[in-house]
C-alpha cells in the first residue's frame, strides 16, 4: 500500500499535477456563478408550485453573496439569467471536463491531443451530463435525508439520536455510492487506454471517499463563519475556491492511482557469463 501510494504520488508530480489541476479549478470556479443563476432561474419556476422554495433559496443565497449584489433584482428576471447562466456553464463545463480530460491523459503517458477535436468535444460533453446527473442526485439524497428525518419525528411520533444518525448513515452510503458511480464513468470513458475494472473501481472508491471528506470539511468551516459578517463572504468565496482546488487534485491523484495499481515488473535476472 505505501509503495503504490509512493509510486502514485510520483506519477502525479511527474506530470505537475498540481499544475494542471491548477487549470480545473479556475474553469470550476468559473462555472460556479453561472450555477448559481440557472438554479435561480429554476427555483423561480418551482416557487409556482411550491412558493416557499424560491424564498428559501434567496435567504440563503443572500447570506453566502457579497453585501452588493442584489439578489432580488437577479431574481426578477430568473428567465434571462438563467438562460445566459445556462450558456456560460455549459463553456466552463466543458472546458473543465477537457482539462480533467487533458490532465488524465498526461496521467496515463498519453499525448493530450491525441484525440480528434469532435470526438473529444462530444465526450466531453456527454461526461459532463453524467457528472450533473451524479451531482443532482447526490444534492436530492441530500434534501430527502433532511426531508426524512424531520417527517419520521413529527407524523410518526419517533425521535432520538439513533433515528438521526441512521437516516444520515443511509445518505451518506447512497451519496458514496453516487458518487463512485460518476468517478468511476470518468476513469472508464476519459483516459485514452482501457484499465482493469478492479483498478478502476479502487481509484473511483479513493475519490469518491476523498470528496465526502471534503463536503463534510468545507460544511464544518462554512458553519463555524456563517455567523460572522466579515468572514462569512470571504470564507464563502475563497473557502470554495481553495476547496474546488482540493477536489481537482483528488481527482488526479485517483487517476495516478489507477494508473499505477499494477505494479512495475521486476529487472530481469542477469545471465551468468560462459565459462571459457
Amino acid at each position: 500500500m505505501a509503495d503504490h501510494a509512493l509510486r502514485a504520488g510520483d506519477r502525479f508530480f511527474a506530470v505537475n499535477g498540481s499544475l494542471l489541476s491548477a487549470g480545473m479549478t479556475y474553469y470550476g470556479f468559473l462555472a460556479l456563478f453561472p450555477l448559481l443563476a440557472v438554479t435561480l432561474g429554476v427555483s423561480a419556476i418551482a416557487a409556482r408550485f411550491v412558493p416557499s422554495i424560491d424564498a428559501t433559496f434567496r435567504e440563503q443565497l443572500a447570506a453566502v453573496l457579497p453585501a452588493g449584489i442584489d439578489v432580488n433584482a437577479v431574481a426578477s428576471a430568473s428567465l434571462t439569467v438563467g438562460l445566459v447562466g445556462l450558456v456560460v456553464l455549459l463553456y466552463a463545463g466543458v472546458r473543465w471536463v477537457g482539462s480533467l480530460r487533458r490532465g488524465l491523459f498526461l496521467i496515463w503517458g498519453a499525448e493530450p491531443r491525441d484525440l480528434p477535436f469532435v470526438k473529444g468535444l462530444v465526450r466531453d460533453i456527454l461526461t459532463l451530463l453524467l457528472l450533473g446527473a451524479c451531482l443532482l442526485v447526490s444534492l436530492a439524497v441530500t434534501v430527502v435525508v433532511s426531508w426524512s428525518t424531520g417527517a419520521l419525528s413529527r407524523h410518526f411520533a419517533l425521535g432520538g439520536w439513533w433515528l438521526d444518525v441512521g437516516v444520515r448513515l443511509l445518505g451518506l452510503a447512497v451519496s458514496l455510492a453516487t458518487d463512485l458511480a460518476g468517478f468511476f464513468l470518468v476513469y472508464r470513458g476519459l483516459p485514452p487506454r482501457t484499465t482493469s475494472t478492479r483498478s478502476l473501481l479502487r481509484g473511483a472508491m479513493l475519490a469518491a471517499v476523498g470528496f465526502e471528506l471534503l463536503k463534510q470539511a468545507a460544511a464544518l468551516v462554512v458553519s463555524g463563519v456563517s455567523t460572522n459578517v466579515i468572514y462569512g463572504t470571504f470564507a464563502a468565496t475563497v473557502g470554495l475556491l481553495v476547496w474546488i482546488g482540493y477536489a481537482s487534485r483528488l481527482l488526479l491523484m485517483a487517476g495516478a492511482w489507477v494508473v499505477t495499481s499494477e505494479p512495475p515488473p521486476a529487472p530481469a535476472a542477469a545471465r551468468p557469463s560462459a565459462p571459457a
